[in-house]
């Protein structure tokens, strides 16, 4: 009996991986407001991309010379320092609460030249 539970659990831990590969897009790099990008697309178009993904991994391990797979959804160009945006986000609320209105961007805290 202790074998069959083994079994069971290694089959529907092989399952769950590969359910996640295929089902689940990858979120890592994405602003909040990007992620709209990543989970709006049709429900086959993640999927079919990771067979891509999949399919370029073989050729790749065969010897072969793939075609390079593009990104599902293209990543930032640069990613938001946490610390800074977590500062400008903090900024931007205490001006929110003594009713002073704040017309500086983000971008405007990444290049300190600007301010």
């Amino acid at each position: 009996m202790p074998k069959f539970a083994f079994v069971m659990f290694s089959c529907l831990n092989v399952l769950s991986f590969i359910l996640i590969f295929f089902l689940v897009p990858e979120t890592r790099q994405f602003l909040l407001e990007r992620l709209d990008d990543v989970f709006c697309p049709s429900v086959l178009t993640h999927p079919l991309h990771q067979v891509k993904v999949v399919w370029w991994v073989i050729q790749k391990a065969l010897g072969l010379t793939p075609e390079v797979v593009q990104p599902f959804v293209p990543y930032d160009k640069a990613p938001l320092d946490d610390r800074l945006y977590a500062r400008f986000l903090l900024h931007k609320w205490r001006l929110w609460m003594i009713g002073e209105p704040s017309e500086q961007e983000y971008s405007d805290w990444k290049n300190p030249r600007k301010m």
